[in-house]
């Protein structure tokens, strides 16, 4: 097809340990390495580690290094390996590797999280109290642009929706937050968080000039509240497992704040509904076949709408509304 864009071609490969350091000290580590090829072959680790140590029987302190693809925001079935490797890199595979163009060139978004944590287990209770840094290298942004709107070379269309994607440069941003989860009964729990964290945010509703260098120059990153919740459940006959999450940001925010939260009140942006059904799986095969489906930012938060200097109308979010499923077999 003449008018078919370029192909893109992914694979990754990731690994995953543990060891013991001491009768109080675990130590979880491993990488991602991931090949992309779009115009050019981009290849990267990514490197991630977790150190623990037991202050109590039920008191940890965390200290911890991530980066790459962040954590899958739905928590691990009860039994199942935290926080469930492979299902994490699949469930992410809609966001990351997350391109854009730079000059006229493909980047990936490449980002940095550096955390230490203290978590204790009261009763059916958990609290989790954090400080963390993070860096985001060649960030890249969702937009909705009509044509004309930025010079060429700056829109990369996205290949799943009808939006593109514009590459925002370099942030730094810390924060902290906190989180308490309680288990209401044996298959519900719920979960509220607080925070203060530094978002992308444009400092105008109109740009200087078609470049994307002006709206690069619009955005900083000042302090905003947080606030997420998040409820679990499953069906006992069924096992179907059912989590809803909410996140409350108090200023615009162009990506989504605080992306290697695992805490329980964990949440993308928005209204989000994940559904998880396991389904009969016969042939002798070893494994697991599993339904999911992810209704994404239901309320449409976030949608920023800013003015060209034509007068046309650019629309920046940090996440689209959208409906996805997906068919697992997980060994």
């Amino acid at each position: 097809n003449e008018h078919s864009g370029p192909a893109i071609e992914t694979f990754t490969l990731g690994f995953a340990d543990n060891v013991r350091l001491g009768e109080a000290i675990r130590f979880q580590y491993g990488f991602l390495y991931e090949s992309v090829r779009f115009l050019v072959r981009l290849n990267f680790v990514s490197p991630y580690g977790r150190l623990i140590y037991q202050l109590h029987k039920n008191r940890e302190i965390h200290l911890r290094y991530a980066s790459g693809v962040p954590n899958d925001r739905v928590p691990a079935r009860e039994g199942e390996a935290s926080p469930g490797v492979l299902r994490q890199h699949v469930s992410s595979l809609g966001m990351f590797p997350r391109l854009s163009l730079r000059d006229g060139r493909p980047t990936i978004q490449r980002t940095e999280h550096v955390e230490i944590s203290y978590r204790e287990k009261m009763g059916k209770g958990l609290l989790e109290v954090a400080a963390y840094k993070d860096s985001v290298n060649d960030a890249v942004l969702s937009a909705v642009a009509p044509a004309g709107a930025f010079g060429k070379g700056d829109l990369l269309p996205d290949l799943f929706s009808d939006s593109a994607t514009l590459n925002a440069g370099d942030f730094r941003s810390s924060g902290y937050r906190v989180s308490y989860a309680h288990q209401i009964r044996d298959r519900l729990q719920a979960a509220i968080g607080v925070g203060s964290v530094e978002v992308i945010s444009p400092e105008t509703s109109a740009l200087g000039g078609p470049a994307i260098s002006d709206l690069r120059r619009s955005l900083s990153t000042p302090r905003a509240r947080m606030l997420t919740a998040s409820l679990t459940t499953s069906l006992p006959k069924a096992d179907t497992r059912l989590h809803g999450s909410y996140q409350w940001v108090s200023r615009k925010a162009v990506i989504a704040p605080d992306l290697y939260n695992d805490f329980a009140s964990r949440s993308d942006p928005g209204l989000n509904l994940v559904i998880r059904q396991p389904l009969p799986f016969s042939g002798g095969l070893p494994g697991k076949l599993e339904a999911t489906a992810r209704l994404s930012n239901l309320l449409k938060s976030g949608y920023i709408p800013l003015q060209t200097i034509g007068g046309q109308r650019v629309y920046l979010f940090q996440a689209v509304r959208s409906y996805r499923g997906a068919l697992s077999i997980i060994f």
